[in-house]
């Protein structure tokens, strides 16, 4: 089988409207700021390890894999995102769009800012201490298991719902 193309984005990008990002391979985030005013359907996976992403218009898919942050800062401000799995260990997970999973919601470190809501539909797993929703709406959809553990994990402001 082939390998699949990977994108680093790593400069300061304004896109426009007509300027969309597609395509079968891997995108990574890892510096700059990118404002996306253009589709966003990437088929491989999308990571975060530095600078900002802004997503200002609709997304189609985010990828096939898990949605990974190491670093940086995702605000996802147009249409509401379904994604396989979620997995924050660093950087801030923002905007006004909400981000549902249909895998495991692992967050170890980094806060979820912004309105839109986090709907874990596979499960939280919550490490590490402190952690800050600042707004974000997290819910645990009904029959699937929330484990917080760590040095006196908290949660500060935002909402934690379970829904049926």
């Amino acid at each position: 089988a082939a390998a699949r193309a990977a994108r680093r984005v790593g400069s300061n990008f304004n896109l426009t409207g007509s300027a969309d990002i597609a395509g079968a391979g891997d995108v990574y985030f890892n510096s700059g700021t990118i404002n996306l005013a253009g589709t966003y359907n990437i088929g491989g996976a999308t990571s975060f390890s530095g600078g900002i992403a802004n997503f200002n218009a609709p997304i189609t898919s985010l990828g096939s894999g898990a949605l990974t942050f190491s670093g940086g800062t995702a605000n996802f401000n147009s249409n509401a995102v379904t994604v396989s799995a979620l997995n924050l260990s660093s950087g801030t997970l923002g905007g006004t769009a909400d981000l549902s999973t249909s895998g495991l919601f692992t967050l170890s470190g980094g806060p979820l800012s912004g309105s839109g809501a986090i709907n874990a539909n596979g499960g939280i797993d919550l490490s590490s201490d402190g952690h800050s929703l600042m707004g974000r709406g997290l819910r645990n959809a009904a029959g699937q298991t929330a484990n917080l553990h760590g040095a006196g994990s908290s949660l500060n402001f935002g909402n934690w719902r379970t829904f049926s």
